[in-house]
């Protein structure tokens, strides 16, 4: 069975979702949709395309995933579709597919302009039911990648670069989850095999990595590497992001022993 994911910043509070959802089942009756987040801070697109990236990771070849994060909705932004390693992307053209078109091997990117495949009427409002939710109800259904529109160049907003120096890496923080854990763009692949002197987040200061949440209990702010594969602050039963108020700000320095 094929699988369409789903990604927005909507929040379920409102009826966008289910509607975006009856739109899919409609063109395409026995299509499993999976809801990846509907919780992406409002106009979030650097969150979006981190996740929407590393979610895919776990998705079978010939899924179509969705990714609605859209303030630029009825403007002139363009609307594309990428085909990355064998799986469908719809989103706005705003950065949103950035870690997709810079992490996989082989991609081809689109531009959605074959209205064909939209519904008969577009509300300038919520492109995500008129135009991406019937898009991908025809990719699972067999409709060709290469017919939705001519090829196109997609927007690419990278990652914020780590600062590497002699001893030492200088971060940030991403996003913040949930539980307040935030996860910083330092991947776990710069520390390996390095001895950690220490890691400096604002006025704390972490002496390691700790292998669990658990096990970072008796520290106010602790450091994981998360499912992700990257560096992670976290509080034991807590928030590191209400005990860091401004992390977004903050800048996340590992020393090593040299």
């Amino acid at each position: 069975m094929k699988l369409i994911g789903l990604l927005s910043d909507f929040s379920l509070s409102d009826p966008f979702v289910g509607i975006m959802k009856a739109v899919i089942h409609s063109l395409a009756a026995n299509v499993s949709i999976v809801d990846i987040t509907h919780s992406v801070p409002r106009h979030n697109i650097d969150y979006a395309s981190f996740i929407i990236y590393r979610s895919s990771l776990f998705f079978p070849e010939g899924s179509v995933l969705i990714a609605v994060v859209d303030p630029g909705v009825g403007s002139d932004r363009n609307m594309i579709a990428v085909n990355a390693d064998g799986k469908f992307f719809l989103a706005p053209d705003n950065g949103l597919l950035s870690q997709v078109c810079c992490f996989c091997k082989n991609v081809k990117a689109v531009s959605l302009t074959n209205r064909s495949l939209f519904m008969n009427k577009v509300s300038a409002t919520f492109h995500g039911r008129d135009i991406f939710a019937p898009v991908a109800a025809h990719l699972v259904n067999g409709f060709e990648f290469e017919k939705l529109g001519e090829k196109a160049e997609p927007l690419i907003v990278p990652l914020k670069q780590v600062i590497q120096g002699a001893g030492f890496l200088q971060g940030s923080v991403l996003f913040s989850d949930s539980f307040g854990n935030l996860t910083t763009n330092i991947p776990a692949s710069l520390l390996k095999n390095r001895n950690i002197k220490f890691i400096k987040a604002g006025n704390f200061i972490i002496d390691s990595v700790s292998s669990s949440y658990y096990d970072g209990r008796n520290n106010v702010i602790s450091a994981v590497i998360n499912s992700f594969d990257y560096l992670e602050l976290a509080a034991y039963m807590g928030s590191a992001a209400d005990i860091l108020k401004k992390f977004a700000q903050l800048d996340i320095v590992v020393e090593f022993n040299l």
